[in-house]
């Protein structure tokens, strides 16, 4: 009677990072991101990240999928965009931007780049994001200034 393998799979590297560590890397990821706005330049990698945490690659993509649901680096890179653009496409201090200004301000690095992302997400193009934001912020405007009180 042969003897039966037991076939072992390597842990993957996502689990392989504990949780505890995962979530405090997570944290460091996302503040040396968002305070640094590093997502703005369309050249950062995960590599230049990982060095400048010292850390491995690998524990940032394992950090991020798991905090991401299953994401990658570049996935959350892209939200953090969006997001920014939204914020800036929103802003009344930015109103006079184009919306082409407005997606390379966030960082990206093309028009193209911006609307495929965007409307990806969202299902509206920025433009239409945009006017709808106008659209609603004259509707509010309107209607506190008819609530107003009559001297």
């Amino acid at each position: 009677m042969a003897k039966q393998q037991v076939k072992t799979t390597p842990q993957s590297y996502r689990n392989r990072l504990a949780l505890k560590r995962s979530d405090e890397l997570f944290v460091r990821i996302m503040n040396k991101l968002s305070i640094g706005k590093l997502y703005r330049n369309p050249n950062y990698t995960s590599r230049m990240l990982a060095q400048e945490l010292g850390c491995d690659t690998r524990h940032i993509a394992a950090s991020v999928a798991v905090h991401t649901n299953g994401g990658n680096f570049r996935m959350l890179i892209n939200s953090l965009k969006l997001r920014e653009a939204c914020r800036l496409l929103k802003s009344k201090k930015h109103a006079g931007y184009s919306v082409e200004e407005i997606g390379l301000s966030a960082g990206f690095a093309s028009r193209q780049a911006f609307y495929v992302a965007f409307h990806r997400k969202y299902n509206v193009t920025p433009r239409e994001f945009r006017q709808e934001v106008q659209a609603q912020a004259s509707a509010a405007e309107i209607e506190e200034n008819a609530q107003a009180p009559m001297e």
